[in-house]
C-alpha cells in the first residue's frame, strides 16, 4: 500500500512538473545588458531621439523556412507596414512617458522637452540630406516617433548608428550628454519541447522587442548603455509559412514592448537608485 501511495505521489509530482513546463514553454523570455558606470559624469542630458522601428526582422523565420512561400520575408514585412491595423505609435508614446516620467528621476538632470525639441536649434537641425539618393533614407519612413521628435534612428546597430555624436548639433550647448531611446523588433520561432511528441503541430512565432537607452558624452564616449529584450507571451501559428494578418502581429509587439519596458524599470531602479 505504501509503495502504491509513493508511486501515485511520484506520478502526481511528475504530472505537475510537466503541466508547469507546458504552460511556461514559449511564453516569453528576456535578456539584458547594462553599463551605468559612467553615467554620473553627466550633469545635463538632452533627449533628441525617441524612436520605434516598425520594421520586423524575420531572418530567424526565413532561415528556418517558416516564411510563407511566394511572399517572402520582405513581402510580409511590407504588408504589415502598409496595413492600417498596424500602428506602433503608442509604443513611441510609452517610451516617451517612461523616459520623462520614470527614468529621468533616476538619471542626471534630464532637460525638459521644451528645452530641447521646441528650440530652434533642434527644429532646424538636419542629420540626413533628404535629397540624397542614399537607400537608407527609405527606412526612415517606417519609424514612429512622439510628436515633435526627429524621425531618425541612430541607436546601436541602426543604419545611422555611426552618426550618434552628430546629434549634439540638435541640442542646447549646455547639455554635456545625450540620451537616445529606441525600440526594434524581431519575429522568432520557438516551439515548446513537447512539440516533439505530437504527430502534427504548427510552429510558433513570437515577437521579441529590444529597447535601448544609450547615453553619450560630447566626446562620443558611451557613458551608459541599457538594453532589455523581451518576448511576447502570445504567438501566431505558422502552418506552411507565416500567413498571419497584420492585426494579429500588433498585440504581440505591444506585449513584448511593455515587458521590455518593465524590465528596464526594474533594472534602472536597482542599478541607478540601489533599491
Amino acid at each position: 500500500m505504501i509503495s502504491g501511495f509513493l508511486n501515485t505521489r511520484a506520478f502526481t509530482c511528475c504530472c505537475t512538473v510537466l503541466v508547469a513546463a507546458l504552460l511556461l514553454a514559449g511564453c516569453g523570455s528576456s535578456k539584458s545588458s547594462m553599463d551605468v558606470s559612467g553615467v554620473q559624469e553627466a550633469e545635463q542630458a538632452a533627449v533628441p531621439i525617441i524612436t520605434v522601428d516598425q520594421y520586423i526582422d524575420m531572418s530567424d523565420l526565413q532561415d528556418g523556412g517558416s516564411v510563407a512561400s511566394g511572399e517572402g520575408g520582405g513581402g510580409l514585412v511590407q504588408r504589415i507596414l502598409d496595413s492600417e491595423s498596424f500602428d506602433l505609435s503608442p509604443m513611441a508614446d510609452l517610451l516617451r512617458e517612461r523616459t520623462y516620467g520614470t527614468y529621468s528621476e533616476r538619471l542626471p538632470r534630464v532637460m525638459s522637452e521644451e528645452e530641447v525639441i521646441q528650440a530652434d536649434r533642434y527644429k532646424n537641425f538636419t542629420l540626413l540630406d533628404e535629397e540624397s539618393s542614399d537607400d537608407r533614407m527609405q527606412r526612415v519612413n517606417r519609424l514612429e516617433v512622439p510628436d515633435g521628435y526627429k524621425q531618425y534612428n541612430v541607436g546601436q546597430g541602426s543604419v545611422f548608428g555611426d552618426r550618434q555624436q552628430q546629434m549634439f548639433g540638435a541640442v542646447p550647448e549646455t547639455a554635456d550628454a545625450i540620451l537616445l531611446v529606441s525600440a526594434d523588433y524581431e519575429m522568432v520561432e520557438d516551439n515548446p519541447f513537447w512539440y516533439w511528441f505530437l504527430p502534427v503541430s504548427p510552429d510558433r512565432a513570437y515577437i521579441e522587442a529590444t529597447v535601448r537607452m544609450e547615453m553619450l558624452d560630447r566626446e562620443g564616449n558611451e557613458i551608459m548603455e541599457i538594453v532589455q529584450a523581451a518576448r511576447s507571451n502570445n504567438h501566431v501559428n505558422t502552418v506552411g509559412g507565416i500567413t498571419a494578418e497584420p492585426g494579429k502581429i500588433q498585440p504581440l509587439c505591444t506585449e513584448a514592448t511593455e515587458k521590455a519596458v518593465e524590465a528596464i524599470d526594474t533594472a534602472t531602479k536597482q542599478e541607478l537608485t540601489g533599491s
